[in-house]
């Protein structure tokens, strides 16, 4: 059965170009080093907990006849192959619900044969897909709790908007102007129009979302609160 994708907001079907489902999908694995201490009886096994992105192959076709295959070639490798050194939105037709992070470092081929244009694409799947939901930006209301449905730990963005001092879960900003973004993945604070890093302001642990309900709090009522959470499972 073949199905489109849609890579950094563009489908593939624009382009003719469908993905063989049947293909085998590799999952994500521990991030695990070993070593061998003298004395010690077998091998000591060292796990970061994290695990590595996936270097996936997806085979394709290509939905175009011969006389304009060419072309199809080149918009197809110009679309795949912009920013090859960020992760983009990716999603599968086959698996609604879901955005993938992918960024398209792998070798990417064609294949003609007779009237057929086929082909293959690696990329690298971050480890993690994530809840379309959990992608929205969610107006909080202090008390209230937010469940991750997923099955890793959610790493946040947070938008506080208003001035002053205040104190959300296990950090602290102080003295900021109209606002601040906190965004947990990227260890990045800056204020609402990242264009001035705030990390003097700041103090304590970045947010995270474990699995299961976290209620949020702030000390704070002039300030509101915005959070794209994140939730998402392993691959």
């Amino acid at each position: 059965m073949y199905n489109g994708f849609t890579f950094n907001g563009k489908n593939s079907t624009d382009l003719g170009i469908f993905i063989d489902s049947s293909y085998t999908v590799a999952t994500a694995v521990p991030n695990v080093s070993t070593a061998t201490i003298p004395g010690r009886a077998g091998t000591v096994l060292l796990n970061d907990s994290k695990p590595s992105s996936i270097l996936q192959t997806i085979p394709f076709y290509v939905n175009k006849p011969p006389v304009e295959q060419t072309e199809a070639i080149t918009q197809i490798t110009n679309w795949l192959r912009q920013s090859v050194n960020v992760y983009h939105n990716f999603k599968l037709a086959n698996d609604p619900g879901f955005t993938y992070l992918v960024a398209m470092t792998g070798e990417l081929s064609f294949k003609r044969e007779a009237s057929d244009l086929s082909g293959e694409l690696n990329a690298l799947f971050y480890p993690y897909k994530f809840y379309d939901e959990g992608l929205k930006e969610i107006n909080v209301t202090n008390g209230q709790t937010l469940n991750n449905p997923g099955t890793v730990t959610a790493l946040p963005r947070i938008a506080l908007s208003g001035s002053g001092t205040v104190t959300l879960g296990t950090f602290k900003m102080t003295g900021i102007g109209n606002g601040a973004v906190l965004d947990s993945e990227r260890q990045s604070c800056t204020n609402l129009a990242h264009t001035e890093p705030l990390f003097n302001r700041m103090s304590g642990d970045f947010l995270t979302l474990p699995p299961g309900n976290t209620k949020i709090t702030w000390d704070n009522s002039d300030f509101t609160v915005k959070i794209i959470p994140r939730w998402g499972v392993m691959i």
